[in-house]
């Protein structure tokens, strides 16, 4: 996981009452968010919740083109 957290991240993990990971891998993996939609949910940057997925070890999914 996260080893050295941001003031950013431990307000978040505070707000949520769960560990940054724990969030972004149940937003993303389980309920199937986008990251720009996690990014407008924690009010945070898309690149931000690009690089703590990356730091995770979330695997982003493919963009699909339709």
């Amino acid at each position: 996981g996260v080893k050295n957290l941001t003031s950013l991240q431990r307000r978040i993990e505070r707000e949520y009452g769960k560990p940054i990971q724990e969030l972004l891998r149940e937003m993303y993996v389980e309920k199937g968010m986008t990251m720009r939609e996690i990014a407008e949910v924690l009010d945070v940057n898309i690149r931000t919740i690009q690089r703590w997925s990356k730091e995770c070890g979330i695997q982003a999914r493919k963009m699909m083109w339709v």
